[in-house]
């Protein structure tokens, strides 16, 4: 697998309308920039739900959906949960960092002093705190309704037609 991510970290991002774009700023230049700087991140792909898929003018999506073959302990059902269906409305954004080795247990720190680099000035803009999370807090996490993340190993990387 030379070359291809060996971990995907996915983290769920939910961000009101209104916060956006200072959000999306944040991330990629500063948040993203910070990644950059540390030892095995190779990069990061920010996607959003289609514009089909945030379409709900013919009502919600349905969490129990057809779908031909499926099984259920066994029994064919032809349905499936549609995991999509039940948190449509939990996140805005998916952002798929990704490894080409596993991330150290140091990672955070590392990251913290790729951010204070980037951010020399923090101090000076928040001189009640010495603490880099809680301006992170501040700056970045209060554009932010919700957020959760999940490691992936990656087993293979599958390409479309040869």
């Amino acid at each position: 697998m030379s070359g291809a991510p060996n971990h995907i970290f996915a983290e769920y991002w939910d961000v009101a309308e209104p916060n956006q774009a200072a959000w999306r700023s944040y991330f990629e230049n500063v948040i993203v920039a910070a990644n950059q700087q540390c030892r095995g991140y190779t990069g990061c792909t920010i996607v959003r739900r289609s514009s089909w898929w945030r379409d709900t003018s013919a009502g919600p999506r349905k969490a129990l959906q057809p779908h031909f073959g499926l099984r259920v302990g066994g029994v064919r059902v032809d349905t499936s949960v549609n995991f999509g269906a039940l948190i449509q409305h939990e996140y805005t954004f998916l952002a798929l960092h990704t490894f080409d080795a596993p991330p150290q247990p140091d990672y955070l720190q590392e990251w913290l002093v790729a951010w204070q680099r980037l951010q020399p000035d923090w101090r000076e803009r928040h001189p009640d705190t010495d603490d880099p999370v809680e301006v992170l807090s501040r700056d970045f996490f209060s554009l932010v309704d919700n957020h959760w993340d999940v490691t992936y190993e990656v087993l293979g990387t599958l390409t479309g037609r040869a």
